[in-house]
């Protein structure tokens, strides 16, 4: 299946059983957030809610790691820095990149997504889909 707006990128480990996400939309797109569970970690989330300042997000990233897995984002901010994306201020592009993660820990090694993790899965998007074990559901279990 292919789509056009965003683009999806991941980056999996699964001898440590964890991974990326990461959608990229094409032009700034309206996203929200559900934040619940008893230990919600995210990223950028209160950016969601509205009548925020900033009406859209250049990216979505999903990650394992729980809250160590937060800095996979920092990869996707420094990709779309590169290419001059983000919101617009006085003094620079703010890339906004809205990330939420999932308590993987148990299930391979313990490992936490990196920096690198995030960028790698933003170079690698592309507009088809992959199902089955990939990017964030590498450690997800029910």
């Amino acid at each position: 299946m292919e789509f056009s707006g965003f683009r999806i990128g991941h980056r999996e480990d699964f001898r440590l059983a964890t991974g990326c996400t990461v959608f990229l939309f094409d032009v700034p797109n309206v996203a929200v957030a559900s934040v619940c569970g008893g230990a919600p970690g995210g990223r950028e989330l209160p950016a969601l809610f509205p009548g925020r300042l900033v009406q859209g997000v250049d990216a979505i990233v999903l990650s394992g790691g729980s809250a160590l897995g937060l800095r996979c984002a920092e990869g996707v901010v420094t990709f779309l820095r590169e290419r001059k994306r983000g919101f617009a201020t006085r003094v620079a592009r703010i890339p906004i990149v809205a990330q939420a993660v999932i308590y993987d820990l148990e299930v391979g090694e313990v490992a936490f997504p990196e920096a690198e993790w995030g960028y790698e899965a933003a170079s690698l998007a592309d507009c088809r889909t992959r199902e089955g074990t990939v990017g964030v559901g590498t450690g997800a279990t029910v």
